[in-house]
């Protein structure tokens, strides 16, 4: 029988036509063997597909004679076919079935094709290769995969095994760009090699793909192992993602990989997906950072609790075109890569196009490893944070409103379970910035308003038996007291102590905490002082008055300084615009106090004033209680400037008390 006729009859005899043509008919032995193209008629996919063809146990390394079992999987597909070739093209015999739904082909020399022999969907198939004795030099696997009549990928590289006594060192060969995640394994006695790493090239979706070097899988011995170093980049091209900047839910997902996503049917917000290889783990990190420039970063976050601090990370940095991975912690809000960056990783691949960034990595589960490289056989909870870099492949600060998601529980990663990403809020961080803010901008900003200008006021009445500029400054300052109190030992609470602040690009935000704390001290201090003031005929009298004032004035202003910076920090979750809305804030105390100043002056040419009231001039620019002593005339004026100076009171409460309220909104309801 011709072996044209053979393969039809073959494939006709299936049941249903999800096979290579449907119902269009067979594809020739030649277009199999060569191009190994369905012939559907639809282009074939350019994208990185999501299928892997691994090796059972994990090594790349094969001995002539020794069978070595294949798998192919990613999720749901209804046809493939699998060559294996040398380096130079030429076809290898030794495919063998190992599943129903799986036949040997001869393209060249007999049995080194491996296709389906059903069109029913499957998401696994294996198959065993025995290279034959006398076999050398490396063996490429060529793979092709459909997953519907108009979706398939065609001739892709997927794996490449290297013989024994190549197998100790890292070796190099001239390879197109892969598709396929290659997969991390162990041998029994070959130590890691250490490679250096490989950068990945970013191909537009006009650009052909070129040839990369890609250093084979570095072997690790599981009584020694040391370090996964980084083994395979590849070349990204134009993809389903990339061609509509969207990101496509996996299929594969709850299946063989387990997943944290954000998906709306078929659509997805970002995506992670692992998978159990064993002595590693197989990541893909799909997202979009929002830059609008080539240099972006996702990062994946490993963590004990759902705060972020304290957790291991692993990087997907792209700049100026290339991929890097690389392994960091963070320690509050600082983060560190470790000594070696990228110990522990290997095959990692990626692409950043129409603003979707996505890598794909293994990395190590556990052995001599850093305490800060979290293992893998525990349950952690998974932070994907995204932003932009600056060359050099540094990270800077993540939004500060849109935080990272987190998975709503700990993952397992030996399961391929679902996990939802969820938005952590930080209610005690919340509480914190909107009681300093009550307490600074209109408890503090009315008090000292009310100190400094309104002691000459309503001069010749009193409220419960005191000045009545004196029960409001008493009552605004008791209230910022109380309140920052407050604010202080929530947030000391909620970060368990001293907590150091180290943002690249934003080093100035680790001074936060620590005006913070000389705001809370000067805030203590201010009413200390109150409790041993003079008489108001002792000489120290204009002494303590002008060290009250100033430790007043030195806590308010650095008051607004570190609310600004608060406002910058990631989990108060605060837009950028809450600091321009302080910023005008600034301003218009600034404009009122000249408003005031103003009126003071043309009050003290209106009158001559003798001691009396509540205390004695204090040379700080007000009259301290002093009431009016002159003819009716300079009263009348009094009264009317006292009218128009409380109306200016009145209406700086409701302008300091809407800027507090806007900021409390802002900084509650983000």
């Amino acid at each position: 029988m011709p072996p044209l006729l053979g393969v039809c009859l073959a494939l006709l005899s299936v049941a249903t036509p999800l096979v290579w043509g449907y119902s269009s008919g067979c594809p020739s032995t030649a277009s199999v063997c060569s191009s190994m193209l369905p012939g559907h008629g639809a282009p074939a996919k350019t994208t990185p597909m999501r299928y892997s063809l691994t090796v059972d146990g994990g090594t790349s390394i094969y001995t002539p004679g020794l069978p070595v079992t294949l798998t192919l999987s990613g999720g749901p597909f209804v046809g493939f076919v699998v060559r294996a070739l040398t380096g130079t093209g030429n076809g290898v015999s030794g495919m063998n079935s190992m599943s129903p739904n799986v036949i040997t082909k001869d393209c060249g020399p007999v049995k080194d094709t491996v296709t389906h022999s059903s069109g029913a969907e499957k998401t696994t198939v294996m198959f065993q290769f025995t290279p034959p004795v006398g076999t050398s030099g490396t063996i490429e696997f060529h793979v092709t995969v459909v997953q519907d009549y108009d979706i398939y990928w065609v001739k892709q590289r997927g794996l490449t095994l290297t013989p024994t006594e190549a197998g100790s060192g890292s070796i190099t060969t001239k390879q197109p760009p892969v598709s396929v995640p290659q997969t991390t394994g162990v041998s029994s006695t070959t130590k890691v090699q250490p490679v250096s790493l490989p950068q990945t090239t970013v191909v537009s979706q006009t650009t052909q793909q070129k040839p990369v070097s890609l250093p084979q899988t570095t072997v690790v011995s599981p009584t020694d192992i040391t370090t996964l170093t980084p083994s395979t980049s590849s070349s990204s091209t134009s993809s389903s993602t990339s061609e509509t900047g969207t990101i496509p839910n996996d299929p594969a997902c709850g299946i063989t990989k387990g997943c944290f996503q954000q998906c709306t049917g078929d659509t997805c917000s970002y995506l992670v997906t692992w998978q159990d290889l064993g002595t590693g783990v197989r990541f893909e990190l799909y997202g979009k950072p929002g830059t609008g420039s080539s240099e972006a970063y996702l990062a994946l976050g490993l963590s004990a609790d759902k705060r972020m601090g304290d957790d291991s990370v692993t990087e997907c940095v792209a700049s100026n075109g290339d991929i890097r991975v690389f392994n960091s912690y963070n320690r509050g809000y600082g983060n560190n890569r470790l000594n070696p960056p990228q110990l522990g990783l290997a095959n990692f691949r990626g692409g950043y196009q129409n603003g979707v960034l996505w890598c794909a990595f293994t990395r190590q589960k556990s052995g001599n490893v850093q305490s800060e490289m979290f293992d893998l056989n525990q349950d952690w909870y998974l932070m994907l944070a995204k932003g932009s870099a600056v060359p050099g492949y540094i990270l800077t600060m993540h939004s500060t409103v849109n935080l990272p998601p987190v998975s709503a529980s700990q993952v397992d990663f030996q399961s391929a379970t679902v996990q939802q990403g969820v938005h952590i809020k930080y209610p005690l961080v919340k509480a914190h910035g909107i009681l300093m803010i009550i307490a600074w901008v209109l408890c503090v900003g009315v008090g000292i308003l009310a100190a400094r200008y309104y002691k000459n006021v309503w001069a010749d009445k009193t409220f419960l038996g005191l000045k009545i500029w004196f029960q409001i400054h008493r009552a605004c300052m008791v209230s910022a007291f109380v309140l920052n109190s407050i604010a202080f030992i929530i947030i000391f609470s909620f970060v368990k102590g001293y907590s150091e602040i180290n943002i690249q690009g934003k080093q100035y935000l680790a001074s936060h905490p620590v005006l913070g704390i000389i705001v809370t001290a000067l805030c203590v201090i201010n009413p200390l002082m109150s409790l041993v003031r003079p008489a108001p005929d002792h000489k120290n009298r204009p002494i303590f008055n002008w060290a009250h004032w100033g430790v007043g004035m030195c806590a308010y202003i650095l008051s607004a300084i570190t609310i600004c910076f608060g406002f910058q920090l990631p989990k108060s979750s605060t837009p950028t615009y809450a600091v321009y809305i302080m910023i005008v804030y600034v301003i218009y105390v600034i404009i009122f106090d000249v408003i005031f100043e103003m009126t003071e002056c043309f009050s003290r040419r209106q009158k001559k004033v003798e001691a009396g009231g509540m205390e004695m001039s204090n040379k700080n620019g007000t009259d301290n209680g002093n009431v009016p002593n002159g003819k009716s005339s300079s009263k009348d004026q009094m009264r009317k400037m006292d009218k128009i100076k409380t109306f200016l009171l009145v209406l700086h409460i409701a302008v300091t008390g809407a800027f507090a309220l806007v900021l409390a909104l802002v900084v509650g309801l983000n």
